[in-house]
């Protein structure tokens, strides 16, 4: 059996999350960018574009992925749809969703949705965006679980920290958040190749 082509895709978190790997690449702390899985397993890569919306990646970045065909895709996206005060979970879901079909009509063979993160700085047009982050991640709980090859993924250790997680920014994850991040990624991507 061949190794998985495995591709992170989505937007600032993404790439942020590449960064991370890149500075932090140890063996001791069995952070690479391979996500300590051995070749013959899986083969990782990173597309991530800070600002990414689901109607930019689709537009922007899916033939990208078209000419990678990888076995396994895992998104992190929907986060600046919710700051957008016109967008309402259940459409920005629903985008995901046909962004999800759409990776399966193309030959990957499992696709992870993260769960949306919470921000410390709320947007100023929507007071009410991380009620938003929590209805779009139910919904996309509920809509992804019937669809073959497709998994709502749930990140471990991010919810009820007792240490800070986010960056000064208030909407990006700190060093402590990244290490959680990427065990949390290496768990989704894990789960997929064994499906």
């Amino acid at each position: 059996m061949s190794a998985a082509k495995v591709l992170i895709l989505g937007d600032s978190f993404v790439a942020r999350l590449a960064n991370f790997v890149l500075k932090h690449w140890n063996p001791e702390t069995r952070v690479n960018g391979n996500f300590d899985l051995n070749l013959e397993q899986a083969t990782v890569s990173f597309l991530g574009v800070g600002g990414r919306t689901v109607d930019k990646l689709l537009q922007r970045d899916l033939h990208i992925v078209q000419g990678q065909k990888p076995d396994v895709v895992v998104i992190q996206i929907g986060s600046n749809d919710l700051a957008l005060a016109d967008l309402r979970p259940e459409t920005v879901g629903a985008k995901v969703l046909a962004l999800v079909e759409r990776l399966l009509e193309f030959g990957v063979k499992s696709v992870v949705v993260n769960q949306i993160i919470h921000r410390n700085k709320i947007p100023v047009k929507v007071p009410e965006y991380n009620k938003k982050v929590d209805l779009l991640n139910q919904y996309l709980g509920v809509v992804l679980e019937p669809v073959s090859g497709a998994k709502f993924w749930k990140h471990r250790g991010l919810w009820n920290s007792k240490v800070p997680l986010l960056a000064r920014d208030g909407v990006h994850l700190n060093e402590v958040g990244y290490f959680r991040y990427y065990k949390s990624v290496r768990g989704a991507i894990l789960k997929a190749i064994k499906q």
